[in-house]
């Protein structure tokens, strides 16, 4: 691939394995530059979301024509694949990072500061828009919430032990 040079992170391949979604920023812009871009692997092209500051990250929803950032100024942040429309704020999402979204599209896992015990994993009913709700809320630090290919597990980082580590069970 021949992309110009620029700081790519949290890369998230799409259902079909054709396209990435990055954060993108070019060389000698901040960290806080990043905006969500869009890679066609097998055209070589790409093409920026927003041009919203403060988007970043990016899952894809289970039906490849959204995604969903975290957005530092107020929660999650829903973006046409297409590059049609404004961002949207996600009803409900509370500040932190979209992690995975289940296979029927109807739950978004979050990590989000529970304001001062480290982190907690939330879920969000994308279909009713309510408030997330905590999924796994303990004095730990639990982040990085992923659902297996086949819906059947849920994997999520811990620091319960002293030390980071991985837990693997189903989802709600």
């Amino acid at each position: 691939l021949s992309f110009p040079p620029g700081y790519y992170a949290r890369a998230r391949l799409s259902p079909d394995g054709t396209r990435a979604i990055v954060s993108y920023a070019a060389v000698g812009q901040r960290v806080g530059d990043y905006r969500p871009m869009l890679l066609d692997l097998e055209r070589g092209t790409r093409a920026r979301l927003a041009d919203t500051d403060g988007l970043w990250g990016g899952v894809w929803s289970a039906d490849a024509t959204r995604i969903f950032c975290s957005n530092d100024d107020d929660g999650l942040a829903s973006l046409a694949v297409d590059g049609s429309g404004a961002p949207e704020r996600l009803p409900g999402s509370g500040r932190g990072h979209a992690s995975s979204v289940s296979r029927d599209g109807a739950w978004l896992f979050q990590t989000s500061d529970d304001g001062g015990n480290g982190t907690d994993i939330l879920r969000l009913d994308l279909a009713r828009g309510t408030p997330a709700e905590p999924w796994i809320h303990t004095s730990a630090s639990e982040a990085w919430p992923e659902i297996s290919p086949d819906g059947e597990l849920l994997a999520y980082a811990s620091d319960a032990s002293g030390r980071f580590e991985v837990y693997v069970q189903p989802p709600p």
